[in-house]
C-alpha cells in the first residue's frame, strides 16, 4: 500500500487483523492519529507510516512484542518519545517535532539502527543510551543537547560504531571516557559548542577512523583520519587565514600536544 495517494487517517478497522505481520503505508497522503488499540496487532514485526501527515502523540507501543523495524519519520508527531518494544532493532523517528529527553529508550537492549536527528530533544546524552548494547549506529543530530555523559566502565561489549551528534548545543570538555568504546570508528561533534583542550586519550587511541569536532562558535574542523601512515589532517571551516600553526598552540582548539601519538 506505500507510495500511491491514500488519503484520511488510519481505519479504525485495521487493530482487527491480528495476525497481519508487515504493514507498510508509507508515502501517501494519510493523516491523523495512530489508533490507540494498534498495540493488539501483537504479530506485527514491521511497521512503516513515514513520508504521510501524521500528527499527534505516538501511543504506547510496548505491546507489539513483536515488532522490529518502526519507521515513522517525515511526519508531524509531537510530544515526548514513546514507550517501545524491547524487540524493536531498527527505528527511525527523524523529521518530527518530539521533544523531551532519551529515557524512553533505555530499554531498547536489541536495537542496532537509532536516528532521532532534526527534532527537538533536550537535556543530556546519557551513557544509558550511548551504552545500548545493540547499537551499532546512532543519530541524534540537530536537536537541543546541552551535556554528553559517557559512563567510566570498561565498553568493549558494545557494538557502537558510528556516533552524530552534531548540531546540537552541546558544552564543555570532550569526554575522554568516550574512547572506551572499542568498536567506535566515526564521530561526528560538529557545530556543537565544546571548549578546552582535546583529552591526550583520542591521541593515544587508534580507534577513530574519522572524528569531526568543529565548533560552530570558533568554525574549526578537526579531522582524524587512521590509516597505515596514521596520519591526521587540520582543517578550517571558517576564516582559513586564522589557522596557521598546528603543531602547537592555536586560537581556535587550544592546546593539541595530547594528539602527538598519532
Amino acid at each position: 500500500m506505500s507510495q500511491n495517494f491514500f488519503t484520511g487517517a488510519i481505519p479504525q478497522g485495521i487493530t482487527e487483523l491480528k495476525k497481519l505481520q508487515y504493514l507498510d503505508v508509507s508515502g501517501n497522503r494519510l493523516s491523523g492519529l495512530i489508533p490507540s488499540d494498534i498495540t493488539g496487532m501483537r504479530r506485527l514485526t514491521y511497521m512503516s507510516l513515514s513520508n504521510n501527515g501524521f500528527a499527534g502523540r505516538i501511543p504506547n507501543l510496548t505491546g507489539l512484542w513483536q515488532l522490529n523495524t518502526l519507521d515513522l519519520s517525515a511526519n508531524q508527531f509531537y510530544g515526548d518519545l514513546p514507550n517501545l518494544p524491547v524487540s524493536l532493532r531498527n527505528e527511525y523517528f527523524q523529521h518530527n517535532i518530539f521533544s523531551g529527553n532519551l529515557t524512553p529508550l533505555k530499554g531498547l537492549i536489541h536495537i542496532k539502527w537509532l536516528d532521532l536527528s532534526d527534532k527537538r530533544l533536550s537535556g543530556a546524552i546519557r551513557g544509558n543510551v550511548l551504552s545500548l548494547r545493540g547499537v551499532v549506529h546512532l543519530n541524534i543530530s540537530l536537536n537541543r543537547f546541552t551535556t554528553l555523559e559517557v559512563i567510566n566502565y570498561s565498553l568493549q561489549g558494545h557494538r557502537l560504531q558510528v556516533l552524530e551528534a552534531q548540531g546540537n548545543h552541546l558544552k564543555g570538555r570532550l569526554p575522554p571516557n568516550l574512547v572506551s568504546f572499542v568498536n567506535l570508528t566515526t564521530i561526528n561533534l560538529a557545530n556543537n559548542q565544546l571548549s578546552g583542550p582535546i583529552p591526550l586519550e583520542y591521541g593515544t587511541k587508534e580507534i577513530f577512523r574519522q572524528s569531526l569536532l568543529t565548533r560552530r562558535t570558533l568554525k574549526v574542523a578537526l579531522q582524524i583520519t587512521v590509516s597505515s601512515a596514521q596520519r591526521m589532517l587540520f582543517s578550517a571551516t571558517g576564516d582559513k587565514d586564522r589557522l596557521q600553526n598546528v603543531s602547537g598552540t592555536t586560537y581556535y582548539i587550544g592546546p593539541i600536544y595530547s594528539l602527538v601519538a598519532l
